[in-house]
């Protein structure tokens, strides 16, 4: 009786053993690679989309400025030798500028002297006032092509006709030259960054996730695609951009992400840091020099890593 015990014991013992190893081995050996292989596609997905939309932002922006190049040659050939002149080629000036306004969408058109005083505007109480103090008009009458940082508009020009306050804008500016080549004013494009918000928009990022634009100082430059949720959250009152710095809501500090991507180095977060809105999100950030801005790339840790917990569920 005490043997048949014993070799029924044995045969319990052996079938367990049968049965468990399996599991163990899916549990702490197949189980932790899976979970690896996932984390670290999503961040290569993640790193995909920011090094895509970084890519885009500057070949936005290098458009602008071959854009500028492009209407300063023809202010240029209109004007002639000399923009100080008054002659009859003004008039043929103050036509391009408003097509420039109407057709290509900038919010507007200013010519300065080599003095930078203003002689053509799309904004005719603009004419006669002095501009040299401002860093685009200063840079393009120094010979360079110019694009400011993104910033409000100024007091006076913030609401449209519909009395809606209007986006931040930037400007791109760029040297006007005579026949032989000396510099003789600037012209300079005032233009909203929508475009921009398009663009950062456009990310394919599943239900949460958002790509977008950050300042020195912690601000989106962008608008982000959650605008409305953030409203109705009274986390802004009107818009994103300018107006929502990138902190962390329990500490009051900017986010980990954002602290990263301004200190100038590219990188990524697989453990995942608190957001503006107080969810945690995985992370991906570049800073971009030539154009003084950062671009951030997120997306909800739940989301993200949505495969990894279902597959962790299953093993359990």
């Amino acid at each position: 009786m005490f043997l048949f015990k014993s070799i029924k014991n044995r045969l319990i013992l052996i079938l367990l053993l049968c049965s468990f190893t399996p599991l163990l081995l899916l549990r702490f050996v197949a189980f932790p690679k899976a979970q690896k292989d996932l984390e670290e596609a999503l961040i290569r997905n993640l790193e995909g989309v920011k090094q895509k939309q970084t890519e885009i932002v500057k070949m936005w922006f290098d458009e602008r400025k071959h854009d500028a190049k492009v209407i300063g040659k023809n202010v240029s050939a209109v004007l002639g030798q000399s923009i100080n002149e008054k002659v009859n080629n003004f008039l043929k000036l103050n036509d391009y500028i408003e097509m420039l306004r109407t057709e290509h969408g900038y919010k507007g058109v200013y010519i300065t002297s080599r003095e930078g005083t203003v002689l053509a505007a799309t904004e005719r109480e603009l004419i006669g006032s002095n501009i040299v103090s401002r860093d685009y008009c200063r840079e393009a009458l120094n010979g360079h092509v110019f694009i400011s940082r993104i910033q409000r508009v100024a007091r006076g020009e913030s609401e449209n006709k519909k009395g809606e306050a209007e986006s931040p804008v930037m400007f791109i500016s760029s040297p006007l030259m005579d026949s032989d080549n000396f510099i003789v004013g600037s012209v300079i494009l005032r233009m909203d960054t929508a475009p921009l918000s398009e663009i950062m928009k456009s990310a394919k990022l599943g239900q949460t996730g958002e790509t977008f634009l950050t300042n020195r100082e912690g601000f989106m430059l962008t608008e982000s695609r959650f605008a409305d949720d953030l409203r109705k959250e009274g986390i802004i009152q009107q818009r994103t951009a300018l107006e929502l710095r990138i902190i962390n809501p329990h500490t009051g500090k900017l986010t980990n992400g954002a602290q990263k991507c301004l200190s100038g180095k590219d990188g990524y977060s697989a453990e995942g840091y608190i957001n503006y809105d107080g969810s945690k999100v995985l992370g991906a950030w570049c800073w971009i020099p030539a154009y003084d801005c950062g671009l951030l790339a997120q997306i909800d840790i739940q989301e993200g890593y949505g495969a990894v917990y279902s597959l962790k569920r299953f093993v359990l």
